[in-house]
C-alpha cells in the first residue's frame, strides 16, 4: 500500500513538472498587478449596465407595489357608499321594457321575496 502511494506520488510530482515546463510563469514587473485589477476592472463593467437596469427594475417595482398598497389603504370619500338594496329589488324598481323579463324570472324563482316587495 505504502508502495503504491509512493508511486502515485512520484507521478503526480512529473505530472505537475511537466505542466511546469509547459506553462511559462508570468513575470513579476511591477505592472502585472495593475494590468490584472484592470483585466478584471474590464469583464465587471461589462456586465455593471445590466446591474444598474436591474437596480432600477426593483425600485419600480417596489415603488408599483407600495403605490398599490397605498391606493388600497387609503380613504376615499365614494368608498362610503353603502349599498341599501340587492340586485333583485334594483331589478324590481326599474320598470323599463328589457328589464321586465328579469322580473318575470325573478318572480318565478323567488315567489316569496317578489311578492313582498311589491
Amino acid at each position: 500500500m505504502a508502495r503504491d502511494q509512493r508511486n502515485s506520488e512520484r507521478e503526480l510530482d512529473s505530472l505537475l513538472a511537466a505542466y511546469r515546463d509547459a506553462c511559462q510563469a508570468p513575470e513579476a514587473t511591477p505592472e502585472f498587478m495593475p494590468a490584472l485589477w484592470a483585466r478584471i476592472d474590464a469583464r465587471q463593467s461589462s456586465f455593471g449596465f445590466l446591474k444598474r437596469w436591474t437596480e432600477g427594475f426593483i425600485a419600480a417595482a417596489a415603488a408599483a407595489c407600495l403605490m398599490a398598497v397605498l391606493m388600497q389603504v387609503a380613504p376615499e370619500d365614494n368608498k362610503a357608499v353603502v349599498y341599501q338594496s340587492t340586485y333583485l329589488e334594483a331589478l324590481t324598481q326599474d320598470s323599463t321594457p328589457e328589464n321586465s323579463i328579469f322580473v318575470d324570472v325573478a318572480a318565478v324563482a323567488y315567489p316569496d321575496q317578489y311578492d313582498s316587495a311589491h
